[in-house]
Parts: C-alpha cells; sequence; structure tokens
C-alpha cells in the first residue's frame, strides 16, 4: 500500500481532533514534570516522582478498564479535570505533593487508553498507524510541554493546569462520534 494511501485515515473524520489532544494532554501532562525539582525541592523529587509513576501505572490500567466498561470522553473528561486539579493543587498546596503526584500520574496517563481506543474505533483498518501516530502526538506533546515549562518556572503547575483545562474544554467542544 502506497504512503498516501495509509495517510488517508488522517483524513478521516475525528482523526485529527483526537491526535491533537493527544498532544495537547501529554503537554498539560508534562509543562511541570521535568521542573519537579526545581519546583518542589530536589531532595524530593526522586521519591515524589516514583509516587507519579506508580499513579501513571494504575491510572493506564484502570483508564482501560473505565473505557472498556463506560466509553471513552467520560474517561477523558475525568482524567483532564483530575489532572487539572492535581496541577492546581500542587501550586497552591505544596506540602500536599505526596498525595497529589499520585493524582497527577494516574490522572497524566490515563488518556492514552481512550484515546487509543478513539482512534481504532473511527478507523479500524488503519489501527497500527493510527496508534503510531498516537505514540508521536504523546511524544510531541512530551516535548512541547517540556519546553513550556521552561519558559514558564516557577509557574509549571498553574501553566500544567490551565492546558488540563483547555483539554477538558476540548472533550466538551465535541461533537464527537459515539464509539
Amino acid at each position: 500500500m502506497a504512503l498516501r494511501e495509509r495517510l488517508a485515515a488522517l483524513r478521516a473524520p475525528g482523526v485529527p481532533r483526537v491526535l491533537l489532544l493527544t498532544a495537547l494532554g501529554m503537554a498539560a501532562a508534562y509543562t511541570a514534570y521535568a521542573y519537579v525539582a526545581p519546583a518542589l525541592g530536589p531532595q524530593a523529587a526522586a521519591p515524589l516522582l516514583f509516587l507519579y509513576g506508580l499513579g501513571a501505572i494504575l491510572g493506564n490500567f484502570l483508564a482501560g478498564y473505565a473505557t472498556d466498561r463506560w466509553n471513552a470522553m467520560l474517561v477523558l473528561r475525568i482524567g483532564y479535570a483530575a489532572m487539572a486539579l492535581s496541577m492546581a493543587g500542587l501550586a497552591l498546596f505544596p506540602e500536599l505533593a505526596w498525595v497529589l503526584m499520585f493524582a497527577w500520574g494516574a490522572s497524566s496517563w490515563c488518556q492514552t487508553p481512550p484515546q487509543q481506543h478513539r482512534l481504532i474505533g473511527i478507523a479500524p483498518r488503519e489501527a497500527a498507524l493510527l496508534v503510531s501516530l498516537n505514540s508521536s502526538c504523546i511524544y510531541l506533546g512530551i516535548g512541547a510541554g517540556t519546553l513550556l515549562g521552561g519558559l514558564v518556572l516557577p509557574a509549571v503547575f498553574a501553566v500544567g493546569a490551565l492546558l488540563a483545562v483547555l483539554a477538558l474544554g476540548w472533550t466538551l467542544a465535541g461533537p464527537y462520534p459515539r464509539i
């Protein structure tokens, strides 16, 4: 199959919106990630990032289950709201970082399963390509968020929360096909 034919999946209704949301959501999640040490203190960075990682594992697992049980948009909306709240909490109440880092990790990584589910539902014959493009958008978002975070230090958590609110708004601005 020619590249042009394979990339035709990008023209499927909804695919560009899903991919852009992936990049935006990951930018929100990673605006502060690289700057945890300057934001919360270097001595706490390693254990806090460990808690973030534990949350990410649980969030990814539970999001897959919830997407299968309910629907992808509900999971995304809850995840982006939780991400905004946990990052705003980190900006306002850094003394609660031990709990909020776990919540931030869980909410940051709960977006991948529903996004992949949506893409596969839109164009199942091009699932491999679309999941690959979604992975590329994950890394694009991580890079963009990290770059933005460096520009807005020390307000990384507040800016990340704002981006999470924008991602939540994106999910509410449909219309989206029911998948």
